[in-house]
């Protein structure tokens, strides 16, 4: 924020990283959507959706939150810490957002680190990235590498558990090649922001909003269309049911309709931003890797800028 009140913007970065044109203009705010020419990436409605893809991406992931708790000594607090931070985290995006976004205008570009100048301040944010990188990953590997090795190599190739000893050995030799694979993917990027906002609105939005209310409202179908003398037999392992096809899912349906259907309407609705989101992405990509784009990845000493 500090650079971008009193510092110049490094055009370089801003050129390699976006469509714009490779020509210095005034730097320019708009209270709307830019005009076509002011558009970092895909022109008109596919810009617009792209940002509500990015921000899909950016707090999806709900479905770990259970990861989380079950790290806490008080899971029931976890809540709490979330709302104080949800709450925190919106109001410095809004604050960063609107105050760079006031000073650099159409030069407020996704990697902003690289806009800043003079070079050492711009280091300066770069090692601060680069601390608050490590320290993210211990913080993922120990949730996110649990979350793979339980759901995937315990349950899929059935690995033993982490608590034995030979569990032990396979969670440290399987940690580097977890964060080097993730490296390769990472640093063969060409566009970080055009592919996030792919998987924001491919896998991101329909794992945290579409998928979650499809299971919910076939359970609650399931739950419905129930008959007397229905049910599953322990012992036996047999599920009783007295009719089956659409039938039995209208009357699962409109047992409580009141609240599946709303549901439904919700879940429709997620589908549809999904693909909306995608559509979008995909035009982003296109204008990015297309004639005046760039592909530059991260592998190699030589800078993007």
């Amino acid at each position: 924020m500090a650079a971008s009140a009193n510092g110049r913007i490094n055009y370089r970065a801003v050129f390699h990283s976006t469509s714009l044109p490779k020509v210095i203009k005034p730097v320019l705010t708009f209270a709307s959507q830019p005009p076509p020419q002011y558009q970092q990436a895909a022109p008109g409605f596919a810009s617009a959706f792209g940002a509500v893809s990015t921000m899909v991406y950016a707090y999806s992931g709900a479905l770990l939150f259970v990861a989380f708790m079950a790290e806490m000594r008080h899971p029931m607090d976890f809540w709490k810490g979330m709302l104080c931070a949800q709450c925190f985290i919106c109001f410095t995006y809004l604050l960063f957002g609107a105050f760079v976004y006031g000073h650099w205008g159409q030069y407020a570009i996704f990697n902003i680190n690289q806009v800043v100048l003079p070079y050492a301040l711009q280091t300066a944010g770069n090692v601060l990235s680069l601390i608050t990188g490590w320290l993210a990953v211990f913080l993922y590997f120990n949730v996110g590498m649990k979350t793979v090795y339980q759901e995937v190599f315990m349950e899929i190739f059935h690995f033993p558990s982490v608590s034995t000893k030979k569990g032990t050995y396979w969670w440290y030799a399987l940690g580097p090649i977890y964060w080097t694979l993730a490296f390769i993917v990472a640093a063969a990027v060409p566009n970080l922001q055009g592919l996030v906002g792919f998987i924001g609105g491919l896998f991101s939005l329909n794992f945290t909003y579409s998928f979650p209310v499809m299971l919910y409202l076939g359970y609650r179908v399931q739950c419905g269309a129930e008959l007397p003398g229905e049910g599953f037999d322990p012992v036996t392992g047999e599920t009783t049911r007295h009719d089956a096809g659409y039938k039995r899912l209208l009357r699962g349906f409109m047992n409580k309709w009141y609240i599946n259907a709303p549901v439904l309407v919700f879940l429709l609705l997620a589908l549809a931003s999904s693909g909306m989101a995608t559509w979008a992405s995909v035009e982003t990509l296109k204008v990015i890797f297309g004639p005046g784009g760039t592909v530059a990845t991260h592998f190699g000493c030589k800078s993007p800028t």
